[in-house]
Order: C-alpha cells, then structure tokens, then sequence
C-alpha cells in the first residue's frame, strides 16, 4: 500500500515538473505568437486603417454580446 501512495506522489512530481519546466514548447510558443500577430493586422494598417472606426466597434461590441450570451446560457444549462 505504501508503494502505491508513492508512485501516485511521484507520478504527480513528474507532471508537476514537466509543467514547470523553464523549456517553452512549440504548442504555447505558438499559442502566444500567433493572436499577438493577428491582433497586430487587425489593429495596425490593414485592416484597422482601412475599414471605418464605426464598424469595428459595431463589429467587435456584437461579438462581445454573443460572447456574453453564449457564457450565460451555457452556464443556465450547467455545461461549464
């Protein structure tokens, strides 16, 4: 029994570890990289220049209303 209590502890070390570790991975390298990028594009010169100030807010204001209304709902229905 005791063995057991010591390999769970041990495995749980090693995951610990593992998500600790200073060596970034590509997956979360590429997860910062690549929204600073697109957010780069959407507010630099060729999209956010281009397109009419009015539009984006209109745009970006009714994402974040069906953003909102999707996280209440899904919280109503328990799924979170």
């Amino acid at each position: 029994m005791h063995t057991s209590i010591l390999n769970e502890v041990s495995d749980d070390t090693k995951a610990l570890n593992l998500i600790q570790s200073e060596k970034p991975s590509k997956i979360k390298v590429y997860s910062q990289l690549l929204p600073s990028i697109g957010f780069v594009l959407i507010g630099g010169t060729t999209i956010g220049d281009s397109v009419d100030r009015r539009k984006i807010i209109l745009l970006a204001t009714n994402g974040q209303t069906v953003m909102s209304g999707t996280f209440v709902a899904q919280a109503f229905c328990g799924l979170g």
